[in-house]
């Protein structure tokens, strides 16, 4: 019988580009990493401690403590996804959002193996701008799964010239892509994806520009569970798809925010 395993904690970067149309920036997942190898994700991790740190509240700008919580619908952390969401992808991508210290790349490797911390190399210098970070989706690992996590996924448009450089450990590859273009690779068994990944792409592939998108994302949108079928070869369904309510379906532990465009 498998133990009953809590979600951890965690944060997902959704990564926005003007190339002139608008591109994600997807990561390949180490073939070594236990939990989904070989993946096509958004760069993502779980939340640690230093994301938690107190002085964070004195050192953001755009979002409040209790802001960041009534995004969220949560009773607290709510900053530290946002934190989380950050770091990591100054670690697996060495892409700065929110932040401009160009020394954070030079320490990337030593805030992946926790050697020094965010805070501690931003402290003094520049606060963390928040303002242009907006969640737009949750998902929760199904049972039975001996490794569980509560993501919140965010999303942050960046410079077309921003270029991408992979951690080598967990990322062994990063591409920027239309939302439609990385479909059709999972369709024709070109790369793997999971759910979560396939839900944000469907609802980005109609949207023509980054700005658009975080036009949309940066109101407040009602929350929309997903359905699911077959996890390997069907899309996912929003509740204003036609086969929404279709038997085979079942609802699923996740929700999108970002609505389809208009």
């Amino acid at each position: 019988m498998n133990e009953h395993v809590i979600p951890r904690p965690a944060s997902t970067m959704v990564l926005l580009s003007d190339q002139p149309d608008l591109h994600v920036l997807t990561i390949r997942r180490s073939e070594k990493l236990e939990f989904a190898p070989g993946y096509t994700v958004f760069p993502g991790g779980v939340i640690e401690d230093s994301d938690r740190d107190s002085r964070w509240t004195t050192m953001v700008e755009g979002v409040t403590l209790e802001e960041a919580n009534s995004k969220l619908e949560v009773d607290q952390d709510g900053l530290a996804y946002f934190i989380a969401a950050v770091r990591e992808t100054i670690e697996e991508v060495g892409i700065l959002v929110g932040v401009r210290s160009q020394h954070l790349l030079e320490n990337r490797e030593k805030l992946e193996k926790n050697e020094v911390f965010l805070i501690d190399l931003l402290e003094g210098k520049e606060n963390l701008d928040l303002g242009q970070i907006h969640p737009i989706s949750r998902w929760i690992t199904p049972e039975p799964s001996p490794r569980r996590y509560d993501t919140y996924f965010f999303v942050a448009s960046v410079d077309p010239e921003a270029i991408p450089i992979v951690d080598g450990y967990e990322a062994t590859e990063a591409t920027w892509a239309r939302p439609s273009e990385l479909l059709d690779d999972w369709r024709n068994g070109l790369l793997t994806m999971i759910s979560p990944t396939r839900s944000i792409l469907q609802r980005l592939e109609n949207y023509s520009s980054a700005k658009d998108v975080m036009k949309v994302a940066g109101k407040k949108n009602l929350r929309q569970r997903v359905r699911i079928g077959d996890e390997w070869s069907e899309r996912v369904y929003f509740p204003e798809d036609t086969d929404y309510e279709k038997p085979s379906l079942m609802d699923s532990l996740g929700w999108v925010w970002l609505p389809p465009f208009k």
